[in-house]
């Protein structure tokens, strides 16, 4: 059974009313513009109105974010035009314990209903489906169900935190070619350590892994997706009124398991992913007390696969740059207002099995509102 927009109020409403009056209520909801194109013709507009609600009372905190978008494409020999609608609804309930233990602790429930679409075509799917082009990049899933705790211990300079969550993902029809599909369950573990150098000086690594189990599609088993590694420093630099900062992420992915002429799921021939690698600089100027300001330059690589230039599953090299600003203003007590410009280009080496993978450019625009009671 699905939940529309008047699940979501009613829902939005009862965590409102229960919410004590010593807790503040954040409102927020805005406006944000993905625009692409490449030089073999396409387009795409997608936009997304998103509507949050978040409390904190205590060591208890909920949020209720959900967004209504809207899809318009200009896909060269396709009949992709336009879709919109809800996406699925985020649901976060968590509790931390903070100095009752040896160790601070954060206990979290995260849910995703089932607002948004689904069933959609295969071409729609596709056509939203590149995270380097649009936000959004799926409509609508199952119910998924993710609990997680997370320990914190600090001594001194050192802080190091450990978490691990599983994620249960429901059935949903993915698109008109998927019916009944039933994505695998997944395991994630995190890990980080912060080190202060100095009062202004410091030092970041991180990690994590993920692990899926089976997809299933009519009772079948369908796919599995290869684990997850991402490893990542940083490396920051705070004053008074500016701070800087570098960070850098690698993104390692398994061969994907695949049925076989056995209907087991086998390991793929060659690996479908390329390393993946993240640069960025980024840096936050202290206008004044009511007005930041916060710019970064961004460098994405991603390698090409395993498989042969011949191959139908061949991917080439890719590198994506973008450069962006950010400035945020507190207007008065309550009140912050937002406006975030981004440009990106993608650069895409010659894949001969595909003609249509080429170069892409576009523009990120983005304006918010929050408010707080």
């Amino acid at each position: 059974m699905r939940i529309g927009i008047i699940g979501i109020l009613l829902l939005t409403f009862s965590f409102t009313a229960i919410s004590p009056a010593t807790g503040e209520i954040h409102y927020k909801t805005g406006f944000h513009l993905d625009r692409w194109e490449s030089d073999a013709g396409d387009k795409g507009i997608q936009y997304h109105i998103p509507f949050e609600v978040a409390s904190a009372t205590g060591d208890f905190s909920f949020k209720v974010l959900t967004a209504y978008a809207y899809n318009d494409l200009d896909l060269v020999d396709s009949e992709v035009k336009s879709f919109s609608g809800l996406v699925d609804t985020k649901v976060n309930l968590s509790y931390e314990s903070v100095d009752r233990w040896p160790v601070d602790v954060l206990f979290a429930l995260d849910f995703s209903l089932p607002t948004g679409q689904t069933n959609l075509s295969a071409q729609q799917a596709l056509s939203i489906s590149d995270p380097d082009k649009v936000t959004i990049t799926r409509m609508g899933e199952g119910l998924n169900i993710n609990p997680n705790v997370s320990v914190v211990k600090q001594w001194d300079a050192l802080m190091a935190s450990v978490g691990i969550g599983y994620l249960v993902r429901g059935k949903y029809d993915a698109a008109d070619t998927l019916p009944d599909y039933d994505p695998g369950d997944a395991v994630n573990i995190v890990a980080r350590l912060d080190y202060n150098i100095s009062d202004q000086w410091q030092i970041r690594l991180s990690g994590s892994h993920t692990g899926f189990e089976k997809d299933r599609q009519d009772g079948a088993d369908y796919f599995e997706p290869g684990d997850v590694r991402i490893i990542g420093t940083g490396l920051f630099y705070t004053r008074t009124q500016w701070e800087l900062a570098g960070t850098f992420k690698s993104i390692q992915r398994d061969k994907n398991k695949l049925p076989s002429s056995s209907s087991d799921l086998v390991s793929e021939e060659h690996n479908s992913y390329g390393d993946e690698k993240i640069a960025e600089l980024s840096g936050r100027i202290r206008i004044n007390d009511r007005i930041h300001l916060r710019i970064w330059l961004q460098r994405l690589t991603l390698a090409e696969n395993d498989y042969p230039q011949t191959s139908a599953f061949y991917t080439s090299d890719r590198a994506k740059t973008t450069l962006g600003c950010e400035i945020t203003s507190h207007m008065g007590k309550n009140w912050e207002v937002g406006l975030r410009l981004q440009r990106f280009n993608m650069s895409v080496d010659t894949n001969p099995a595909d003609a249509n993978d080429t170069d892409f450019s576009g523009d990120t625009a983005a304006l918010w509102l929050t408010a707080q009671f």
